[in-house]
């Protein structure tokens, strides 16, 4: 695993291959209909394309780095540095977006593990 990328996808380990996410469980199982497992997909997606948007505007732009990651760095920059009324507000947004990234996630994709932006 190299930030958000697997390094070893063509040899990864037989567990990585088996794996399949809650969501397709549910679609291969008939509880999840497939345009209702694309509307979560599509959730989790511009989500995800919020994070990255309120963090860039955060002045984080590594974009090959794990948005928990990135949160986490950014919070902690944000708290030495005392932020001004926009930044504080800005990461408000964010805060809220990450916590709703990873609900749907872990609702979604990964119950009962460690969900959320650390899988992005």
């Amino acid at each position: 695993f190299d930030g958000c990328r697997c390094r070893i996808y063509a040899e990864r380990p037989l567990h990585c291959r088996q794996f399949e996410c809650l969501l397709l469980k549910g679609v291969k199982t008939g509880r999840t209909g497939t345009a209702a497992a694309l509307q979560t997909i599509r959730a989790a997606r511009e989500l995800t394309e919020a994070v990255r948007r309120l963090l860039r505007a955060l002045g984080d732009t590594d974009e090959q780095t794990a948005l928990a990651t990135r949160f986490r760095r950014t919070a902690r920059r944000l708290e030495e540095l005392g932020p001004d009324r926009k930044a504080a507000e800005t990461f408000g947004e964010l805060t809220l977006a990450v916590h709703e990234l990873n609900l749907l996630l872990s609702q979604s994709f990964y119950p009962g593990t460690c969900a959320g932006a650390c899988h992005q």
